[in-house]
């Protein structure tokens, strides 16, 4: 994997989801305050409470017979505690909604970089692919135009040979004439090798030339 490249691809969604992350984040941090304060509010409401049954027992002349302390404790168990436990239950639940909020957004965000880097992999490997095939074929065609002038060549030589020898049957209508021998030269060699029949007419000079053979006759 092309580290590099995917770490382009995440840091391009940034704009997209840092927002959302510090959103969820500035929620997580409200959700603390918010439970701090309602503890801080029961823990007022306690010591209240808790002076308020001590009055009452001072009212009564109580306070030495075990009714505010009776009292302080039910208010503890019944009211207090159930309510500290209500308010750090409702706070759990929120970080835990919260975070798996968070780590699908996470996910979300990996999940479309990688997808973007797959995209570029495909991208490039089909390139290359195209590339290798190009060249290949170029090989190919190089290799194709090598034999087609390798058969030209050759095949001038035995039509010229076989001309000046006088052996001319394979020549449509059995004639060794000039313009029939070209056309036989580019039909069967030419075309394919991509030479013309001026080139032909100018290699069969040349060649004839080249052999000086006084016994060859146009017809």
């Amino acid at each position: 994997m092309d580290q590099a490249l995917f770490n382009t691809y995440n840091s391009q969604l940034a704009n997209v989801y840092n927002p959302m992350v510090a959103n969820i984040k500035a929620q997580k941090k409200q959700l603390a305050a918010q439970a701090k304060a309602e503890l801080s509010g029961l823990e007022q409401a306690k010591i209240n409470a808790f002076k308020d049954i001590t009055n009452r027992a001072n009212t009564r002349g109580g306070l030495f017979s075990g009714f505010s302390p009776t009292m302080q404790a039910e208010y503890t168990g019944a009211t207090y505690l159930p309510a500290v436990a209500k308010v750090k239950a409702t706070q759990q639940s929120g970080f835990i909604s919260l975070q798996d909020a968070l780590n699908k957004l996470n996910l979300q965000r990996y999940n479309q970089a990688m997808g973007l880097y797959q995209t570029e992999m495909d991208r490039r490997q089909k390139a290359a692919a195209q590339a290798a095939a190009q060249a290949a074929a170029q090989v190919a065609a190089r290799s194709s135009s090598t034999s087609s002038t390798d058969n030209y060549l050759a095949g001038l030589s035995s039509a010229l040979n076989q001309a000046i020898a006088g052996k001319s049957a394979y020549l449509p209508g059995g004639s060794s004439t000039r313009e029939k021998l070209i056309s036989y030269l580019y039909d069967n060699y030419g075309k394919s090798a991509g030479v013309s029949k001026k080139e032909i007419q100018y290699n069969v000079y040349k060649n004839i030339r080249a052999k000086n053979e006084k016994a060859f006759q146009w017809g």
